[in-house]
């Protein structure tokens, strides 16, 4: 028994040489680290802790900032990079723009106003003026007029500054319109009669009698234009018609002056005016001395009668054949 047993303690001497074998085994196999565990704990707490404030956060209302940053947390690297390159890029087009130096002003010219044009005062009719009428210091003014339009027979104040005191009692010799620049040529300075006034150069002013029904219905007149018609009886009692005067203007009617005025006015020496007649009147023809003797000649041979021409049809006044008056007078002249 013994010897079986030595011998058995003998085997087990012999077989203990085999741990080391069991060392082997445990160094080629070693254990889990455990600070890995512990640093995984670690990122777990971190990570509850992390939505445990996101949580808090988001409830009050900071616009999303867990979303954004559980966004963030897995964003790609590509995509880091890509934002990165474009912040640097911007960042450095903003720093060359500040750098660049700032674009010269450019001059811009403004267009001068023009200066107004010197200006002169002139004497102009602060009102209708009519033929015959007298100048007073109620009809002008003095207003400005530009320079370059003031012509030589204007009235200026620079060379007469008293014209207004010194043509008082002037006689128009043609109408003047409101505004109109006063002209020596239009105006007569005498104290004579209106009509010597405003009869032209080497006229004569000739009255005949005339009756409305002879004249227009009396419609005619001053300055206005007629033919003067003879009628008078033939040798063989007919009565016989003909022009003897063509396109004469008319002076004056009665004693009346110039187109202005309001009609069947009483007469007034000092503003005459138009006036239509219902009965006789005078008119008073701006005749030549030729005319003049043929129109008297016809007076005496019978009636006159005025015929009024249209205000486009101012030809030029037809001269008298000097044989006129002699035919006019002529027992022989029927025509």
């Amino acid at each position: 028994m013994l010897r079986r047993t030595q011998s058995n303690v003998g085997e087990i001497e012999r077989e203990e040489p085999a741990a080391p074998a069991a060392e082997v085994e445990r160094i080629s196999f070693p254990k889990p680290d455990r600070r890995k565990g512990e640093r995984r704990g670690m990122e777990a707490l971190r990570a509850e802790a992390l939505q445990a404030v996101l949580s808090r956060v988001e409830d009050k209302n900071f616009g999303g900032l867990r979303n954004q940053l559980h966004w963030s947390r897995n964003l790609h690297p590509t995509r880091i990079i890509l934002l990165l390159v474009a912040l640097l890029a911007g960042g450095l087009a903003a720093f060359l723009v500040l750098q660049r130096e700032p674009p010269a002003s450019v001059a811009v010219e403004v267009a001068a106003q023009p200066a107004p044009a010197p200006t002169a005062m002139i004497l102009v009719a602060k009102q209708a003026i009519g033929i015959g009428e007298r100048l007073s210091p109620e009809l002008v003014e003095w207003r400005g007029w530009p320079e370059g339009e003031v012509r030589p027979e204007y009235v200026t104040n620079a060379a007469t500054p008293d014209a207004i005191a010194s043509m008082t009692g002037s006689v128009a010799r043609f109408e003047f319109f409101p505004g109109e620049p006063i002209r020596q040529q239009k105006l007569v300075q005498t104290d004579q009669g209106y009509l010597s006034a405003v009869l032209g150069g080497g006229m004569r002013g000739v009255s005949v009698p005339v009756v409305a029904e002879a004249a227009s219905g009396g419609f005619i007149v001053p300055n206005d234009h007629v033919d003067v018609v003879l009628t008078r009886a033939s040798d063989l009692g007919d009565q016989v018609s003909q022009t003897i005067l063509r396109n004469v203007r008319v002076l004056a009617i009665n004693t009346r002056l110039g187109e202005t005025g309001t009609t069947g006015a009483p007469a007034d020496p000092n503003n005459p005016r138009a006036e239509i007649f219902a009965d006789h009147a005078i008119a008073t023809l701006e005749l030549d001395p030729e005319q003049s003797e043929a129109i008297i000649n016809a007076t005496a041979a019978g009636k006159l009668s005025l015929v009024l021409r249209s205000i486009v049809d101012f030809t030029a006044v037809e001269k008298v054949d000097p044989n006129q008056a002699i035919r006019m007078t002529s027992p022989f002249w029927t025509k």
